[in-house]
């Protein structure tokens, strides 16, 4: 049973009058996390619903403004080994109306829970389908934008495609009569026999008939309007332009779309392990499975590669002329933290041209941290790929310059200039820690090109790193893969 459906099963246990309240012809995609689940709680027990989506590991996020509807909050889940996040819309009322505003608040709540349903195929309360259907043709009336008009003239009915399966699958469900005494309950007379007439002669072929029903819907229901027409015309409009825009240079990769964020502010989490423990895929496949819903930024921390723009260009160049002047490769050479068993046989031009490159390495590190940093304090989630520290030096994202602190001239103030930096990074505590274990020898087996001295060496310095201020948390990522990241998800999405 997957994390969606135990939280259904939960309440139901608990005796919470909850209820699936809209758009049950897709329940199931709901339920597999393809799609939102909308659920409707009484409002003298949406404290304990909070508390049961706490214990089963969702977590509340603050919404983009053109969907942060009144009474309604957004609650997320992961589903690791199907790599999905499920979204709960919880409902304390029901907030409708145009598009990206929903400036009405429908009055059945208590309609709607004393009369729902069981759906047996998915273990959980639906709302009953008369009920149901007049619920989504007062939804679609109250909804009707000039937007929503000029689009209709491109399509055959004017219920898109989603709204029209709703539409189908709800009509086999009902009979005339209970449609329009239960219609009439909700909302008045002339109101449930235009609505019945709709249903009966499936009138859904232009907006007009909904022109009608949203003017009858007015006058005779009970509604609660949280903003006037024209302050929800305006705003409608405003957040479709804003939208597009945004997508445009989301695709364009100039700017991310705004997604959802965690209140308050956002969380770091710094990944870290020896080599082969798989700390990349860990990081890519952690932002893949949430980035569609959640607002996170990933950044590798190491020594030069995956640096950007400028400095990218200028490490990778670093390279070459490297090899020009000693004749070897550069592993351990510039904006690396490794040291080389040649190390000593430099000569002085190149010590000093390797420093100045794992210098600009080091301010690389605090560059990025300052960025992400600005980021956390906007909600967003962080994730890195390894995190430079001090408590060790010459490797494993540490220092490489300390052993001439001491030294005079060019090279004691260039080892006084990298402690200067560290002891700026220092101050950037991670919130969770993530440890990758690896036992020396499947680290070897996974990276035969490298040192298995160093990888030793960096095998006890997992272990023994020390972040009293941080979560952390210690992952066998000798398992399989999925097995890994399964652990990976649900431990660093519940320290979040």
């Amino acid at each position: 049973m997957n994390k969606a459906k135990r939280n259904l099963t939960l309440l139901d246990k608990n005796h919470y009058t909850y209820c699936h309240w809209k758009s049950n012809e897709h329940l199931g995609a709901g339920i597999a996390g393809r799609t939102d689940l909308d659920i409707l709680v009484g409002e003298e027990q949406i404290n304990d619903a909070r508390e049961i989506l706490g214990e089963l590991g969702f977590k509340k996020f603050s919404p983009q403004p053109w969907s942060d509807y009144p009474y309604m909050e957004d609650w997320l889940g992961v589903y690791p080994g199907k790599e999905r996040i499920f979204h709960i819309d919880l409902h304390e009322k029901l907030p409708t109306g145009k598009k990206y505003v929903k400036e009405y608040l429908l009055p059945w709540q208590d309609k709607i829970l004393e009369s729902r349903v069981k759906n047996e195929e998915h273990e959980c309360w639906t709302t009953e389908p008369h009920v149901e259907m007049v619920l989504l043709l007062v939804r679609v009336a109250l909804k009707l934008s000039l937007v929503s008009i000029g689009r209709s003239f491109f399509r055959k009915n004017y219920l898109p495609p989603d709204l029209k399966n709703e539409f189908d699958y709800l009509k086999k469900q009902i009979n005339q009569k209970k449609l329009k005494d239960t219609a009439e309950e909700m909302t008045g007379e002339k109101t449930a026999g235009y609505l019945a007439e709709i249903v009966d002669k499936e009138k859904i072929f232009s907006f007009w008939p909904f022109l009608k029903l949203k003017k009858l819907v007015k006058n005779e229901a009970d509604l609660e309007k949280t903003k006037n027409t024209i302050q929800a015309s305006f705003l409608s409009l405003f957040y479709m332009l804003n939208i597009k825009i945004q997508q445009l240079l989301e695709k364009l990769n100039l700017k991310k779309m705004r997604r959802k964020r965690l209140p308050n502010e956002g969380r770091v989490i710094a990944v870290i392990g020896s080599d082969g423990s798989g700390k990349s895929t860990m990081v890519n496949k952690f932002q893949k499975m949430i980035k569609s819903k959640v607002e996170i930024s990933s950044y590798y921390l190491g020594s030069w590669l995956g640096a950007g723009g400028l400095y990218s260009l200028v490490l990778r160049s670093s390279r070459f002329f490297y090899r020009l002047l000693t004749g070897k490769s550069s592993d351990g050479g510039p904006g690396s933290s490794s040291t080389d068993a040649g190390e000593s046989e430099r000569s002085y031009p190149v010590e000093i041209y390797l420093a100045l490159m794992k210098l600009w390495a080091a301010k690389l590190r605090l560059k990025k941290l300052r960025k992400a940093w600005k980021q956390k304090k906007k909600g967003r989630i962080i994730i890195t790929d390894r995190y430079p520290q001090k408590q060790f030096t010459g490797l494993y994202d540490g220092p490489a310059l300390q052993e001439w602190e001491e030294a005079s001239g060019l090279k004691g103030w260039l080892a006084k200039k990298e402690k200067k930096i560290y002891n700026q990074i220092s101050k950037y505590i991670p919130d969770v820690v993530v440890k990758l274990h690896l036992s020396p020898e499947e680290s070897k087996n996974r990276k035969p090109d490298h040192s298995f001295a160093n990888i030793k060496q960096k095998n006890e310095i997992t272990k023994k790193l020390s972040f009293p201020d941080s979560t952390v948390i210690d992952i066998d990522a000798a398992q399989p893969l999925e097995e890994t990241f399964n652990e990976f998800a649900r431990k660093t999405w519940k320290a979040l």
